[in-house]
């Protein structure tokens, strides 16, 4: 099975694509690209190192990005046996790609990543954080400093309380405006309503 995939075009026109493959329990990332418009596509070849330990489901599947010369993958992976949110990045247009580092940085479960590069080429970050028991806890947001890779430590963006809590089966989609504006449109449960904000 081939699941959830994405697909991002950088300057030079290559277009580059990302998804699961999925063989039995086994879901490892995969990625593809194509010189000629999607006609033909490259040989895929697998980005985690860490085999079989992906997580994967409907709306939260890999997400990639370019950021000038770099492409940027980010997925879930469970082989601390609880998910967190790791990247990869190729800096040859996807000849090779770096060892898998781990960026989130909560205690327990951490699903559905979204990630978006401003214009300044900082990437910026946002993930649902659980608890122990798997309650919803927070959505977090992290950052990279221009042109790095490096996280800062992620903080809670509000919007979680007693009377409110993001829907935690629905992936969040996080946007970038030119000048540098940070929007996060996501499905809100207030009072057993289901409205997006």
């Amino acid at each position: 099975h081939q699941k959830f995939p994405e697909v991002v075009s950088s300057i030079d026109g290559v277009m580059h694509l990302v998804w699961v493959r999925e063989l039995g329990s086994n879901k490892n990332v995969m990625y593809s690209k194509s010189f000629n418009d999607g006609e033909t596509f490259s040989e895929p070849i697998q980005i985690n190192q860490n085999n079989n330990s992906i997580v994967a489901f409907i709306q939260a599947g890999p997400k990639i990005k370019v950021r000038g010369n770099e492409l940027l993958i980010i997925y879930m992976d469970h082989r601390s046996g609880l998910t967190s949110i790791y990247m990869n990045r190729s800096l040859n247009n996807g000849i090779s790609w770096s060892e898998d580092m781990l960026i989130s940085d909560q205690s327990y479960l951490q699903a559905y990543p979204d990630m978006e590069v401003d214009p300044d080429g900082t990437v910026h970050l946002i993930y649902y954080s659980y608890n122990q028991n798997n309650s919803f806890n927070s959505v977090r947001y992290s950052s990279t400093e221009s042109g790095g890779i490096d996280f800062m430590p992620s903080t809670s963006v509000g919007i979680t309380n007693e009377s409110q809590e993001p829907c935690d089966c629905c992936q969040p989609d996080l946007e970038i405006s030119d000048n540098g504006d940070i929007y996060l449109a996501y499905r809100n449960n207030i009072n057993d309503i289901r409205d997006t904000y």
